[in-house]
C-alpha cells in the first residue's frame, strides 16, 4: 500500500505555556480516531510540511498496528472455526459412511429375503 499524506487531517498545536510547536495528524480506523504527532524543538527551525509528514507517518504506523492486531485476531478466529469445521466434517463423514453401510446391509437383507420367497 502506498502512503498517502492527504488522507489525514492536521492540527498545528502550540501550547501557550511553551515554545514547542506540535503538528497532530488525525486519521481513522474502524470508526475510531487515531492521532500521530510531531513536535519541533524550539532550537530547530519549524517546517510545517516536515511536521505534517512525520505526524502522518506516526499516525499511519498506529493505524497499521491496529489493522495488524485486528487481522491477527480475525485470522486466529478463522483458524479455530476451520478446526471446528474440519472436526465436524470428519465426524459427519464417519456418520455418513456408517449410514451408507447400514443402508447397503438393509437392502442386502431385503433382497435375500425376497430370494427365499421364490
Amino acid at each position: 500500500m502506498a502512503f498517502n499524506k492527504d488522507k489525514f487531517k492536521y492540527v498545528d498545536h502550540t501550547p501557550k505555556s511553551t515554545d514547542v510547536r506540535e503538528i497532530i495528524a488525525i486519521g481513522e480506523y474502524l470508526g475510531s480516531v487515531v492521532k500521530g504527532s510531531a513536535k519541533c524543538d524550539p532550537a530547530d527551525a519549524f517546517d510545517a510540511n516536515t511536521g505534517e509528514t512525520l505526524a502522518a507517518l506516526r499516525c499511519n504506523l498506529k493505524i497499521a498496528e491496529k489493522r495488524f492486531s485486528h487481522a491477527s485476531d480475525a485470522f486466529a478466529t478463522s483458524q479455530v472455526a476451520l478446526a471446528e469445521a474440519s472436526s465436524k466434517v470428519e465426524s459427519d463423514q464417519k456418520y455418513f459412511e456408517h449410514a451408507s453401510a447400514e443402508l447397503k446391509e438393509a437392502q442386502r437383507l431385503l433382497d435375500e429375503f425376497y430370494q427365499t420367497l421364490y
